[in-house]
């Protein structure tokens, strides 16, 4: 499990300058899976929010599975006529 100390780093280099340029992908993946260690030891959202000067929503979208998934990617396809 990755420990406060080297989370709270990441996450201020991480920081945007604007608001609607959200975190690095990077940093939702690391507080995402130190957020689950913390809640299987039974420790809240509010207060992991305050630990990480986080917002509670923040948190709960990133924890969500598929916030962290790579987007599907197109891929090319074949189409062919029904004779």
């Amino acid at each position: 499990m990755e420990s406060l100390e080297s989370l709270r780093p990441v996450i201020e280099a991480g920081r945007p300058r604007r608001l609607s340029a959200g975190y690095p992908q990077e940093v939702r993946v690391r507080v995402a899976a130190y957020v689950a260690d913390r809640r299987a030891e039974g420790r809240g959202i509010d207060a992991l929010a305050e630990e990480l000067g986080l917002s509670r929503h923040s948190i709960l979208t990133w924890c969500k599975p598929t916030a962290v998934e790579v987007p599907a990617r197109l891929v090319p396809v074949e189409v062919f006529a029904d004779e």
